[in-house]
């Protein structure tokens, strides 16, 4: 993952890590998003919120673009794979919003192990 991480950073990215070891559950998955993006106090914890504070991301925590990678997925969420695929759908559904924005602005997700 280095050479995409070099790539990031010299373009000024965010680079936003999570250890899918520390998401025990969504909950703990969300916070963890949470903190790594630097979401607001007001973040509300659910998937709506999730959504809401992505689109608004720009406007709290600007940056020239954002690659968020999510070490050990494998090990995200035991037991609830379903919503660990929930919270990857949310952040692929902004790296979409954001390249629809003008200018476009990169949010990259890569998922890992």
């Amino acid at each position: 993952m280095e050479p995409v991480e070099r790539v990031a950073r010299a373009s000024g990215h965010w680079i936003a890590r999570i250890d899918g070891r520390a998401a025990t559950d969504k909950a703990a998955l969300l916070a963890l998003v949470a903190g790594a993006l630097r979401f607001p106090g007001y973040f509300g914890g659910n998937l709506d919120a999730l959504d809401e504070c992505l689109r608004d991301l720009g406007d709290y925590f600007p940056a020239p673009g954002y690659l968020v990678l999510i070490e050990h997925a494998g090990e995200a969420c035991p037991g609830q794979r379903s919503d660990f695929e929930a919270v990857v759908e949310a952040l692929n559904e902004a790296g979409r919003y954001w390249r629809e924005q003008r200018p476009p602005k990169p949010f990259r997700v890569v998922v890992l192990g």
